[in-house]
């Protein structure tokens, strides 16, 4: 039996359209022979060996046909004009056969590959396709559109609304791509599309919160803006769903979000931005920045690439957009929201230089930030990351309700802060302050806001 190759590891956003592409094309090319010519035959065994290679990762493959478009586990795949004409004869097999997406088992042998071209030649030269779905196949699942497979046996229902999840934030980063080529070609942006992936994104906020912002960690690890981009704007939404805000109003957050960042990506001074990490001289640039927090930064002796990433994008949420005179209040409060996000995802996605861990970059945007964050702003952004930032209601562990007392700049005490428990209506305890740790307890969940909801002039826009 051949032996498995090593784990392949897509490292960027490039490269995992180009195994996209390659996979697609090997796929589409293999079955258009499986018709003429059996598996054994020497015409089609060279394709099947390499459509085995590259499938053969050490994990499990999915690809998915969705709006006419392809997805391999999950990321959309960009063809160029190479790819166009093998990738409309997958489409085509696919409406043929009835499936949206197949799978591929990650210990799947050779043996099953070729078997199930066999059976695909079988079945398409002699019978009718949905025989072919109902066989059972080794490794090999075949998803029928609008439902499950028929013999996924250990698909899960609950594994449906990651898939949904992951799918709904695949098509949002496509469609981001999409906008920044309509404008790049002086054409007017498609804000439609946009706008009806943020609806949805919303509704996934509220029921999904951890998996999304699962997405948005992993995605953070590659180097793409359209990522960056889609992160700003869901770290947004999750953050107006823990202001309270109503689904109209952080529409328009995100979408304040989204043309910011996408105003930085055309202007000249994103791109001498860009140039100051290639120069070096990081701290005279810094110096000549005209912002009041700085000198509280410099004076801390924070690092000056961080230091510039913060202020950067702090400045370009407040000017990117805005560039005249008359911005009104409700944008003025919206950039200030969205600065916090986006300096986030400035300090931990690896834009332009080494990114911070997302501890270390929480941490330094209270121990930094403070000075220029709205506090309501960076207590929400806080409680989005599951911290417990001064203020914050707590339910403990034993039932009793608490709020967050005092705290270090660390952010091991936010994690783990001291907290004042309510008194009770019998009066039995007054306020008692301790470390839940220290009694053997924990921070269930951060409780909803009571009377300190941020009631700015932009929520009622």
């Amino acid at each position: 039996m051949k032996t498995r190759p090593v784990e392949v590891q897509i490292k960027s956003f490039e490269e995992g359209n180009f195994f996209g592409r390659m996979l697609i094309k090997r796929l589409a090319k293999v079955l258009q022979l499986a018709i003429l010519y059996q598996s054994e035959n020497e015409t089609v065994k060279r394709p099947i060996e390499e459509l085995w290679h590259s499938i053969a990762h050490g994990k499990d493959l999915r690809i998915k046909l969705a709006d006419g478009r392809f997805f391999v586990d999950g990321e959309f795949v960009r063809l160029n004009y190479n790819a166009l004409t093998l990738a409309e004869s997958l489409k085509e097999t696919f409406d043929k056969l009835g499936i949206s997406e197949i799978h591929f088992d990650a210990n799947m042998k050779m043996s099953s590959l070729k078997d199930f071209f066999s059976r695909y030649q079988r079945y398409m030269t002699n019978q009718k396709a949905e025989s072919f779905l109902q066989e059972s196949m080794e490794s090999i699942r075949l998803i029928p559109k609008g439902g499950s497979s028929r013999n996924d046996a250990s698909l899960k229902t609950e594994g449906a609304p990651h898939e949904e999840v992951l799918q709904c934030f695949a098509r949002f980063t496509v469609s981001i791509d999409h906008m920044v080529q309509q404008t790049l070609a002086n054409k007017e942006p498609a804000f439609f599309s946009l706008r009806r992936e943020i609806q949805h994104l919303w509704g996934y906020g509220l029921e999904h919160k951890t998996l999304l912002l699962g997405i948005t960690q992993r995605t953070s690890l590659k180097r793409n803006l359209n990522y960056y981009i889609a992160n700003v704007v869901v770290l947004t939404l999750l953050m107006a769903q823990e202001l309270g805000c109503s689904k109209r109003t952080a529409l328009y957050l995100a979408m304040q979000a989204l043309t910011h960042d996408l105003g930085r990506m055309f202007l000249d001074d994103f791109g001498d931005e860009q140039q100051v990490f290639e120069k070096g001289a990081l701290r005279e640039a810094i110096e000549k920045i005209p912002f009041s927090a700085l000198q509280v930064l410099i004076a801390h002796d924070f690092h000056p690439e961080n230091i510039h990433r913060m202020v950067c994008a702090f400045e370009s949420q407040r000017g990117a957009a805005f560039k005249g005179e008359g911005t009104p209040q409700s944008a003025l409060w919206a950039s200030e929201l969205v600065a916090i996000p986006a300096t986030f995802c400035r300090l931990t996605m690896p834009l332009h230089c080494q990114p911070l861990p997302s501890a270390n970059a929480i941490g330094a945007i209270v121990k930094y930030g403070g000075t220029y964050f709205d506090t309501i702003f960076l207590t929400a952004f806080l409680r989005v990351m599951g911290l417990y930032p001064v203020g914050c209601p707590v339910l403990l562990s034993d039932g009793k309700v608490a709020w967050v007392e005092r705290q270090t700049d660390e952010p091991s005490a936010i994690e783990d802060p001291e907290v004042r428990v309510e008194p009770l209506a019998h009066g039995a305890q007054t306020g008692e302050v301790f470390r839940p740790t220290s009694r053997g307890l924990h921070i269930v969940r951060a409780l909803p806001y009571r009377g300190a909801t941020a009631t700015r002039d932009f929520m009622l826009a």
